[in-house]
């Protein structure tokens, strides 16, 4: 399974766990986007691409109607953030660009009071947009991973920049997450959220980042020194917004075991 099929795995499974329903019209949706979650999952592991291709095309269409019924539902402000919450999830899981759209859209609803009454939902509406962004890079990543391994050695750096690139793709998605940490924390969205997010920022920063993104860097012949500091500094960020080493393995159990690599500002 890929790495990002398992932060999308973890998150989904926290929506399906934690959505509350409050008129037929959105559990049915929500049923729906369980439904077409699973079976997604069920055709990229058997490479049943037509079932893959109708079932994203069902997703689509999910993200389009609950976009829609979100614009209906104007005397319940809760169930068009509800709504655009579906909206977002199936927008991410179709790899559809109107994610952003839809995740603005119901983001502008979360105002102080409304983020108070629907913290679950308020919360994804901020982090799935991330997330998504995640799984972006991380196709890229695979894509440059498979041409500097298929590239002479002596002509690797010609990905050097590319490599960088997706460090830097990664670093401001798991910076933004960081900076949402606190306020998510204090909303109490649900712990069993938290978790999940936790772990998905854990491996974000100490696989994707420290492991992956970095050794592409140095098998490309990139500036591997500064990619190692930069590392180094979203470790820092990580401990000071909340993050702890039960959700990141890379991490030491107290701040000041962090060893600053040596040449680093």
């Amino acid at each position: 399974m890929k790495l990002k099929t398992l932060l999308r795995l973890m998150l989904i499974l926290t929506v399906v766990g934690l959505t509350a329903c409050t008129a037929f019209q959105l559990r049915d949706a929500n049923e729906q986007l369980t439904s077409y979650y699973y079976a997604k999952q069920q055709a990229e592991k058997n490479k049943d691409w037509r079932m893959l291709e109708g079932t994203m095309a069902s997703l689509r269409q999910l993200s389009e109607d609950a976009a829609k019924q979100a614009e209906k539902e104007k005397g319940n402000v809760l169930n068009r953030i509800a709504f655009y919450r579906i909206a977002t999830t199936a927008a991410w899981q179709a790899g559809d660009t109107n994610v952003l759209t839809y995740a603005d859209e119901g983001q502008k609803l979360c105002t102080d009071d409304n983020f108070k009454n629907a913290p679950r939902d308020c919360s994804m509406l901020i982090v799935f947009p991330l997330f998504a962004s995640v799984d972006e890079t991380t196709n890229k990543f695979e894509a440059l991973q498979e041409k500097v391994i298929n590239t002479p050695a002596g002509q690797r750096d010609t990905h050097a920049q590319a490599a960088e690139k997706i460090f830097r793709d990664y670093q401001a998605a798991l910076t933004s997450i960081l900076k949402q940490r606190p306020r998510l924390a204090k909303n109490e969205a649900h712990p069993d959220f938290l978790k999940a997010l936790d772990r998905n920022t854990g491996n974000l920063l100490c696989t994707l980042i420290g492991f992956n993104a970095v050794g592409l860097i140095t098998t490309a012949k990139g500036d591997v020194n500064k990619a190692i500091c930069e590392a180094y500094k979203l470790n820092v960020q990580a401990f000071d917004e909340g993050l702890s080493s039960s959700a990141a393995s890379c991490l030491p159990e107290k701040k000041d075991q962090l060893i600053k690599p040596q040449g680093c500002p």
